[in-house]
């Protein structure tokens, strides 16, 4: 298997896999991988941190091959094993995001606004994180989590599988980081007739507006 021995120049961390046209490179840029952060060639080159991964993805050496080739790689493996490269590079993101460096790449997406604002109009353009409602990949679509109204919202310019992400990312996330700089509280709609607050029964009856 012929893995990546190239290193970024001086001026850049020599801890990536960012030879030119290597395919994490290729797939990070693509608008598929916006979300995602550059997972070290340590993290990946490691095989305990692959544990139980050959399992899960289809045909995992020739995957694990074109994940970790730079660019001196052959590139016909490219396409052959666009998916399954795919699914292994998202399932290692997961696991990489609940390691100290990988929560610190993520919070600098995340200080950005590189996944978004909340739709909610009361959280004020609350920036959000990616999310999954599944730890299983091919159950649910990646979705974007506010931490001020504390709810999941559809990513509308993604289709990332949320097992790429996981399901305790967020709350690790702002454990890690209680300087994320949060309200103290979100801003709810109060419904009134004429002025005046409906009472909790009628409140419920009308839906629960938020």
């Amino acid at each position: 298997m012929a893995l990546s021995g190239a290193r970024k120049d001086s001026e850049e961390s020599d801890d990536d896999f960012s030879s030119a046209g290597s395919w994490v490179e290729r797939f990070l840029a693509s608008e598929s991988g916006a979300f995602l952060c550059e997972v070290s060639e340590d993290y990946i080159l490691d095989k305990f941190n692959l544990v139980g991964l050959p399992k899960e993805v289809p045909r995992f050496e020739k995957a694990y091959e074109t994940v970790a080739c730079a660019s001196e790689c052959s590139e016909s493996l490219f396409p052959r094993y666009e998916k399954e490269a795919k699914l292994l590079y998202g399932l290692v993101h997961a696991r990489y995001i609940l390691t100290a460096e990988g929560l610190e790449r993520m919070k600098e997406k995340y200080r950005r606004s590189e996944f978004g604002v909340c739709p909610r109009v009361l959280c004020s353009r609350q920036r959000v994180l990616p999310c999954g409602q599944s730890n299983k990949p091919g159950k649910h679509r990646v979705s974007l989590y506010c931490p001020l109204c504390k709810d999941i919202y559809s990513a509308p310019t993604s289709s990332l599988d949320g097992a790429y992400f996981g399901k305790t990312f967020p709350s690790l996330f702002f454990m890690t980081h209680p300087d994320a700089g949060l309200p103290e509280r979100p801003e709810r709609f109060v419904p009134t007739v004429f002025g005046f607050e409906l009472a909790t029964d009628a409140e419920k009856a009308a839906g629960g507006i938020q």
